[in-house]
């Protein structure tokens, strides 16, 4: 492990459940919590506004026989841990429920986990 090593996800489990994903799609939504926008001024310097983002995972989720819809529209309060086993960090994301799910037939299916704490790097 290296301290030069981008953070990329290879591993995610909920509850302790893993999640089979297509490699290279897992993605992270809202780290710094909200964003900051420029207001232009009349005259003078402009101003700033800042604004909340919502936090969640996005991944495209290999949607093969072991996959329950149900199951995974259950997903409530779970504690979802994103692992990268070749960096030096891990990203526990506490309370996490059910977002969405795209639509199934073409093989991956894109999936979203509502991330309802901030998120911890460990």
């Amino acid at each position: 492990m290296s301290q030069h090593s981008l953070f990329k996800v290879d591993s995610i489990t909920v509850d302790g459940q893993a999640i089979a994903f297509v490699d290279g799609t897992a993605r992270i939504n809202g780290v710094a919590g909200y964003t900051s926008n420029v207001v232009p001024s009349g005259t003078g310097p402009d101003k700033e506004m800042h604004q909340r983002v919502a936090r969640t995972i996005e991944l495209e989720l290999q949607f093969d026989r072991t996959v329950n819809p149900a199951d995974l529209q259950k997903i409530n309060g779970a504690r979802v841990v994103l692992k990268d086993s070749r960096g030096p960090r891990r990203c526990l994301a506490p309370n996490c429920s059910f977002g969405s799910m795209g639509p199934v037939g073409g093989g991956q299916v894109q999936f979203t986990l509502n991330v309802l704490e901030e998120f911890q790097w460990l």
